[in-house]
C-alpha cells in the first residue's frame, strides 16, 4: 500500500506541473511544513497517512488504516472509541507529526462554487458570509464558513473571484477538534 500511494504521490505531482485544478486545490490546502498527516474518518475504516517532501520529492513515511468503531459524532462511547482508534494508529503506524489535515464528512458539509466581485481580503469576509445565506438553508450564525480562491474570471470587463465555499455545523467542527485534542494530534 505503501508503495501504492508513493505512485500515486509521484503521478499526482506530475499531474500538478499542468496547472490542473486538482493539483491546485492539493497545493493550497496542504500546510507549508515539510512533513503532515492526513486522517480519513470513514464510515468502514479509518485511514491515517504521513508525508514528506523535502528536496523536491514527496514520500510517504507511514500509512496505517483500521476499522472505523460504529457511531455518529456527539456519542461518548462512539467519540472514545474514535479516539482510542487514533491513538493505536499512530502509536502503531509510527506516525512523528501532530499536526495533521482532516476533512468533515459530506453528509455534514455543504459546498458551493460562487463568483463574486474582486473585492481585498478584508471585504471578501463579509461579502462571502453574504452570498452563504443565499446559498444555505441554515442559520449562517451556527456554521463555520470557509472559503478557497479558485481563480479569477472576467465578465463584461470586471474581475470576479471564483471561491469555493464551504460550511459546517460549529458543533460539528468543535467535536472533531475535541476528538483530535484527546488524541495528541493537534
Amino acid at each position: 500500500m505503501k508503495r501504492f500511494l508513493q505512485k500515486w504521490l509521484w503521478k499526482r505531482r506530475e499531474k500538478e506541473t499542468t496547472n490542473d485544478l486538482p493539483g491546485r486545490l492539493l497545493r493550497k490546502l496542504a500546510p507549508k511544513r515539510t512533513r503532515f498527516a492526513a486522517v480519513d474518518i470513514g464510515t468502514r475504516e479509518i485511514k491515517m497517512v504521513e508525508i514528506s517532501a523535502t528536496g523536491g520529492k514527496t514520500e510517504v513515511t507511514a500509512f496505517c488504516r483500521v476499522p472505523a468503531p460504529v457511531g455518529e459524532l456527539g456519542e461518548a462511547v462512539y467519540e472514545e472509541a474514535l479516539v482510542n482508534a487514533l491513538c493505536d494508529m499512530v502509536l502503531s503506524s509510527g506516525i512523528q507529526t501532530k499536526e495533521v489535515i482532516t476533512t468533515i464528512g459530506g453528509n455534514k458539509t455543504i459546498t458551493r462554487h460562487i463568483h463574486v466581485p474582486a473585492l481585498p481580503d478584508r471585504e471578501l469576509e463579509a461579502t462571502v458570509r453574504l452570498e452563504a445565506e443565499k446559498f444555505i438553508p441554515a442559520a449562517v450564525g451556527e456554521l463555520t464558513i470557509r472559503y478557497l480562491k479558485l481563480g479569477e474570471t472576467n465578465r463584461a470587463g470586471e474581475r470576479y473571484l471564483h471561491l469555493l465555499l464551504v460550511a459546517a455545523p460549529t458543533t460539528v467542527v468543535y467535536d472533531y477538534y475535541g476528538v483530535f485534542t484527546r488524541a495528541g494530534l493537534i
